[in-house]
């Protein structure tokens, strides 16, 4: 029977890979560092226009010079973007300056506060702008209010108020939706107090003027009638025309005038008329 002998030969290190491995170890870490210093400079150069500008915006939101304050939030969220992105990239609460945690609390109420002012004037300029007394008054002429009842610019207004296009046209397909609600819901119970559409109006105005308004020698023709209308308080309404000729005198003609007549229908009957 064979029998097979396997041989493993152990090599001793090569000093040369080792060195280059070390090499590069060694330069990827100063690289780190490199970037590491460049970034703490880049925050701390980002932190002292930060602390500069959130003093700023803090004087003017103080004054409610909320226009002004607003160019200095945009400003300070372009200074916050090195900061911004030391989050994202993972870096250790410990390893970013005490102060960014604060200025950035500072800012982010400032921003609060001017989103809470913005709204305030968005909700005044929309109630003013879509009430039905104002329906003749021009938008200029309404952001100008708006402006003077704020103390701030009426650009400013007109900014705050389009920007949120989309806002206002959710709001008033809804404010329609519930108006046509409304309606229909007010006309159901009209119906179901007064009755549907009467069909047969005409006939029965016919029947009404021959039972109410007949006498010896008169004759009732009907002429035209409107289409019934539904009212709050008499619920049906149909106005008619009718010519009334009546015999005065054996072998004279017969004397005709002209009237209209208006009927109350309920349920398909008539109660009266006016």
């Amino acid at each position: 029977m064979a029998v097979w002998l396997l041989v493993v030969r152990v090599l001793p290190p090569d000093p040369n890979r080792d060195a280059a491995t070390a090499q590069l170890a060694a330069e990827q870490s100063a690289e780190r560092q490199r970037k590491a210093a460049e970034r703490t400079a880049e925050i701390e150069s980002a932190l002292v226009d930060i602390q500069r500008e959130i003093k700023e915006a803090e004087g003017l939101a103080k004054k409610r010079k909320w226009e002004d304050a607003r160019l200095r939030l945009l400003k300070l969220g372009e200074l916050f973007a090195p900061l911004d992105a030391a989050a994202l990239a993972g870096e250790a609460p410990g390893a970013l300056p005490a102060d960014v945690g604060k200025v950035r609390a500072r800012y982010d109420t400032l921003h609060d506060k001017l989103q809470a002012f913005e709204l305030e004037v968005f909700e005044a300029t929309f109630s003013d702008v879509t009430a039905a007394s104002n329906e003749t008054v021009a938008e200029e002429r309404i952001l100008e209010r708006i402006a003077k009842r704020f103390r701030v610019d009426p650009e400013y207004v007109r900014s705050i108020y389009t920007d949120r296009t989309e806002e206002i046209q959710k709001r008033l397909e809804a404010r329609a939706r519930a108006h046509l609600d409304k309606v229909k819901a007010e006309q159901r119970a009209r119906e179901q107090r007064c009755g549907t559409l009467p069909t047969t109006a005409y006939q029965a105005v016919q029947a009404y003027l021959k039972q109410t308004m007949s006498a010896p020698r008169v004759e009732l023709e009907l002429g035209e009638c409107l289409t019934p209308r539904l009212t709050e308080k008499a619920c049906w309404e149909v106005q008619c025309d009718y010519r009334r000729k009546e015999e005065v005198a054996i072998e004279r003609p017969k004397v005709v005038s002209k009237h209209q007549i208006t009927v109350h229908i309920v349920h398909g009957r008539i109660t009266g008329h006016r």
